[in-house]
């Protein structure tokens, strides 16, 4: 174009004359050109892919030396006997409480047993005091009659502390063969007394129809002879199975 007042040549986008300044009221200024905007993908960027890769397995490596240093294996889990629950006796479904039973190796006498018989399958059973402490909840020592004024003595290896008693008040087995349940035909203990050898004596409520270990926490007592004395029971269910029996008795230090 050409500014009508001086002739000049002119842009179409010059605001006037560059020569004799005169203004140009329809000049149009061209809109600026987009930016470029370039997608890039992850394929096309491989020096990024691998410096993730790189840094991952630095940062990797790091917690290795630093958690658990060179050459170890990362910690196993600790276990212990404590952390596993009580065990289950399969025909009786009552439970055997975990924790070092101090009469396990004491020698156990007691004044009175009954004599060995058989179960309704034909298999021997025996009642001896061994029984009181063997872990099984199917076996246990067991004398005719009320055992009125009698005792059970526990020696133990050597003067202990103790600190928790306890026992189950009867005959917790149920035979295999037919069902029965010794339990429910043979007397419960409701009442003991623990005798120690340092002139210490402790009662013990027992619950009638709990066929558990029933413990009790006692103020702790030195002690290497125990004897137990039998208090209270009750009738025998059936006329014909009246016997008294302990199938399991415990002694802790805690």
């Amino acid at each position: 174009m050409t500014c009508p007042r001086c002739g000049s040549a002119c842009l179409p986008a010059d605001p006037e004359c560059p020569r004799c300044g005169l203004p140009f009221p329809d000049a149009v200024t061209p809109p600026p050109e987009p930016a470029t905007v370039r997608t890039t993908r992850a394929s096309e960027r491989p020096w990024i892919v691998r410096g993730v890769s790189v840094v991952g397995a630095l940062l990797g490596a790091f917690l290795v030396l630093h958690f658990i240093g060179p050459g170890e294996a990362p910690p196993a889990t600790t276990w212990r006997p404590a952390d596993l629950p009580p065990t289950a006796s399969p025909s009786t479904g009552t439970d055997v409480p975990t924790g070092v039973n101090l009469a396990a190796d004491a020698t156990i006498t007691a004044d009175r047993t009954a004599d060995p018989s058989t179960d309704d399958a034909g298999h021997p059973v025996s009642y001896g005091t061994q029984n009181l402490v063997d872990g099984d909840l199917t076996t246990a020592w067991r004398a005719t009659g009320f055992y009125y004024d009698e005792l059970i003595t526990i020696k133990l290896p050597a003067r202990s502390q103790i600190s928790v008693v306890g026992l189950t008040n009867g005959y917790t087995k149920k035979d295999a063969e037919s069902g029965a349940d010794r339990y429910e035909e043979g007397r419960r203990i409701l009442s003991v007394t623990w005798i120690f050898d340092n002139g210490v004596s402790v009662n013990q409520e027992l619950e009638d129809g709990d066929r558990s270990i029933q413990l009790k926490t006692i103020e702790p007592v030195q002690a290497q002879t125990v004897q137990l004395r039998i208090n209270e029971q009750t009738t025998p269910g059936f006329g014909a199975d009246d016997y008294s029996a302990i199938t399991e008795l415990v002694l802790r230090a805690g």
